[in-house]
């Protein structure tokens, strides 16, 4: 949401020991003032206080009732499984449950409005009603379900699908799922085309389709081979309904993953088999759970015996998921899949269900050129909602008083630019890595050993796949007992080259005689300096290089001429006119934390900087600041 209001809002009095999120809330006790409140600890948004809709209060209030039972100390994983509020959920539980393959467990979608279908329908069952009234309520309770969802598209698309199904029957009309699941994705387009860009959507569909299109003469066909009566025929049905489900869900939806996520968790079909099970029990006992703590003491025996057994599953399901995750082979990289491919694929799928003798293959005929004209049509404008998408770009995150950048080649390779402190790697870095799909990278170059450039590199290997780790020289040694051979040092005048561009090393040199005939020293001044070639652009990294690096790099003449320059030291007031000019870029980048005690960036520096009428960002007032290639468009988020 955007938030306009008139005034001012001045700086806090002392600087923040850490990143903080800001938004405006209503004075409780007074309806026209406004003041700033902030939360920590959270890479991602979350709503502070919902607004004054009657929904908005009902989700309040449910977590509220949710917060007075421990529910094992899952209370958070119970919310998002219920009424899809996923705020407090941790990024080790998102990252479990989805390397392990369930992650669709997380976000209500058609198997949690399915469990509460599945209630209504056992409680309805009891009263003495007639057919119709009975498909009445049921679809007034789901609607008011969606809406305690915040009218999320899956569950959107699952309420249209069963009011299109339910009304069919209150009609007598024969029931067509297929139909119901399309005229559902027009009317949630129709309302919101933006989230044709998101994968939620695209996954929910997929798997539908794949589900309500294969699953029966599947089923058919195993029942007609193999014979299922016996004492254990229910359960052993069970499970081969489960792994066809599962089968059917992953084979349409995995071009999806690893289009946008670059993976695929290969043992999903398998963990859905006991994930399923609980999680029936833990939205029905849940929400169960819920009711009898809003009646209070009346209801606490009831109240204390299934919020016991929620809690049970709820930690059952969370021990699967790390398990699970923790496997070898649970997830694999695939690598950026090309959309166009994922396309192919689906179409194939498509095709197959309709190639059902010679009316089926006309159908075919027609419905291939439909697709792919569709593919065309809207290529430019679903690709244009890809993080990240075109020949090149580089991220400069915004890691509070720290140094941590991204460039991106393409589709194909990544290098990471120091790593900030290890909270910044945890709540900025890794959760940005992941959420754009990218699970390897090429490299890690790390500029000096201060904490700020290098602090963040444990937790980034432990997860995310790093082929090499990049340093100077004189602390190849020392690096490489700790981290083996992925260690490569460099020094000025190595380079690195693909055919998607280059790095070029300009200091320090391999002969430390160099900088000790100038007098230098220090670890600020021992910092790489890297020029990347990106798309016909060059992007400077300057580490925190002091006054006289800066002279003694201008001898570089035209190699140090570069269109983006990380600005040296997070801004400090050392920056040398003659260096700028000698770099002479666009666009200077400053990455410096919010009110930090250093005084980073010195009034100093942005003079010199615009003084030549260059265009300065900075992290700790522009957030995160992207570049694209080869237009060097700049986006800040």
């Amino acid at each position: 949401s955007h938030i306009i209001v008139q005034g001012k809002i001045k700086k806090p009095p002392k600087p923040l020991k850490q990143k903080r999120m800001w938004l405006l809330q209503k004075s409780a006790s007074d309806n026209s003032a406004y003041h700033l409140v902030s939360w920590d600890n959270s890479p991602y948004p979350v709503i502070m206080e919902e607004g004054r809709s009657f929904f908005g209060r009902l989700r309040n209030d449910i977590s509220g009732l949710i917060d007075r039972y421990s529910f094992g100390g899952y209370g958070g994983l119970l919310r998002a499984m219920t009424i899809g509020d996923r705020s407090s959920l941790s990024f080790e539980t998102k990252k479990d449950f989805s390397k392990s393959g369930i992650a669709h467990i997380l976000a209500v979608s058609g198997l949690h409005v399915g469990i509460v279908l599945l209630a209504l329908n056992f409680i309805l069952s009891f009263i003495p009603i007639s057919k119709n009234r009975k498909i009445l309520i049921i679809l007034c309770l789901l609607f008011f379900y969606a809406g305690l969802c915040s009218f999320r598209p899956p569950v959107v698309r699952t309420v249209i699908m069963t009011t299109m199904v339910m009304a069919g029957m209150l009609f007598e009309r024969p029931k067509n799922i297929e139909n119901s699941l399309f005229i559902a994705l027009l009317i949630i387009l129709a309302f919101n085309p933006q989230s044709l860009y998101g994968p939620s959507l695209q996954l929910s569909f997929a798997a539908v389709w794949a589900i309500i299109t294969f699953y029966r003469p599947l089923i058919n066909s195993v029942q007609k081979r193999f014979d299922l009566s016996g004492f254990f025929s229910p359960v052993i049905k069970y499970i081969i309904s489960i792994l066809i489900v599962s089968t059917l869900a992953f084979t349409a939806t995995s071009p999806i993953i690893a289009i946008h996520f670059g993976s695929l968790p290969l043992m999903s079909i398998i963990v859905n088999v006991p994930a399923i099970p609980l999680a029936l029990v833990i939205v029905i006992f849940g929400m169960f759970s819920v009711i009898f703590i809003a009646f209070g003491t009346i209801a606490e025996p009831l109240a204390a015996l299934f919020s016991s057994i929620t809690g049970i599953s709820l930690h059952m399901l969370s021990k699967l998921a790390e398990f699970i995750a923790k496997l070898p082979y649970a997830s694999v990289e695939t690598g950026r899949l090309s959309p166009f491919a994922g396309c192919c694929f689906l179409a194939w799928l498509f095709v197959l269900s309709r190639a059902k003798g010679r009316n089926g293959f006309k159908k075919a005929l027609v419905y291939i050129p439909l697709v792919c004209l569709i593919i065309f049509t809207w290529s430019p404008l679903v690709f244009s909602g890809y993080y990240g998408n075109g020949q090149g770009s580089v991220v400069f995150f915004d890691v509070g008083q720290g140094d941590s950048a991204l460039i991106k080649y393409g589709n194909k390779r990544y290098f990471l630019i120091d790593t900030g402190v290890h909270s910044a790697a945890k709540s900025v870095i890794v959760p940005s890595l992941e959420n754009t799909g990218i699970n390897k990278l090429d490299g890690v170059f790390i500029s000096h050993m201060d904490s700020d450039h290098i602090g963040g590199l444990d937790y980034i290997l432990k997860n995310i796949r790093v082929d090499s780790i990049f340093c100077r020289e004189s602390v190849k040694d020392s690096l490489e007992s700790i981290y083996g051979n992925r260690i490569t040092g460099i020094s000025a005048g190595d380079s690195i080259t693909f055919n998607e561009g280059g790095i070029l090393v300009l200091s320090p040199f391999p002969d430390s005689a160099v900088f000790r005939k100038y007098r230098i020293s220090g670890e600020n001044n021992n910092s790489l300096l890297l020029r990347f070639s990106v798309c016909g652009s060059q992007v400077l990294f300057t580490g925190d290089i002091e006054k006289d690096v800066q002279k003694l790099m201008v001898l570089w003449g035209p190699l140090l001429n570069s269109s983006i320059m990380k600005t040296p030291h997070h801004g400090a007031e050392i920056l040398q006119s003659a260096f700028v000019k000698a770099v002479n870029p666009e666009l200077a980048v400053i990455s410096c934390g919010l009110n930090n005690s250093y005084g980073h960036p010195a009034e100093s520096t942005i003079s010199t900087l615009k003084r030549d009428e260059i265009t300065v960002m900075r992290t700790d007032r522009d957030g995160s600041v992207m570049i694209m290639f080869p237009e060097l468009e700049i986006l800040s988020y």
